[in-house]
Formats: C-alpha cells, sequence, structure tokens
C-alpha cells in the first residue's frame, strides 16, 4: 500500500482491508439449489437463466464469425481490426458480467 499510494502512513487502508474480511467471513452464500428451493428467488433466477439460454440462440456467434470481414469492409485498416474485435469482445464481456452479477447480489442479499 505504501508503494502504490505513495505515502508512509497507510492504517487506515488496512483497517479497511481487515474490515472487509470480517465482513466476508460473516456472509453466508446460498447454494444453487438453496436459491432454487427459496420462493422468494425462485422467479428471479429462472428468469435470469432463460435470459441467459435465449442470448445463446440470438446469432451473436455468427455476427462475431463475420466481425473482421465487416470492419474490412467499413474501411477499418487490416492491422485495427484485431484489436477492435478484441476491444469488442471485453466490452461484451464486461456487460455479460456485470448483468449476470448484479441480480445475483441482489438475491443473495434477498437470502439473508
Amino acid at each position: 500500500f505504501q508503494r502504490f499510494l505513495g505515502k508512509t502512513d497507510v492504517s487506515q487502508e488496512l483497517e479497511e482491508v481487515q474490515a472487509e474480511a470480517r465482513a466476508q467471513e460473516n456472509l453466508n452464500i446460498a447454494s444453487v439449489l438453496q436459491l432454487l428451493r427459496n420462493p422468494a428467488v425462485r422467479w428471479q433466477l429462472i428468469t435470469i437463466i432463460v435470459i441467459m439460454a435465449c442470448y445463446q440462440l440470438c446469432g451473436l456467434n455468427a455476427i462475431w464469425y463475420y466481425t473482421n470481414g465487416i470492419l474490412r469492409e467499413a474501411g477499418f485498416a487490416e492491422q485495427l481490426l484485431p484489436y477492435i474485435t478484441l476491444s469488442t469482445g471485453a466490452t461484451e464481456t464486461l456487460a455479460a458480467i456485470i448483468s449476470v452479477s448484479m441480480p445475483y447480489a441482489f438475491i443473495c442479499k434477498s437470502t439473508k
């Protein structure tokens, strides 16, 4: 922390890390089976599963297959195509992680 923050007194930051570690120890993690058995969150979980299953059927893999050709036809330089495709994929992956983790965080909070 001292090197990262550029200061010698990092006691407050260390206390925050220790407080977070203590909070994680008290966290009650629900299993998937427990979530499915809980009627309060069952429909939210089913909704998430159906949405993610439909996402797999929307044809996005075909779009990724043709991405380089589409970008090439749009006039992008050949040496930039892998970077554009990679950044687009990273953005999609980040959006998917956020869209899945937000409802999961809500479900875990409501099972307590």
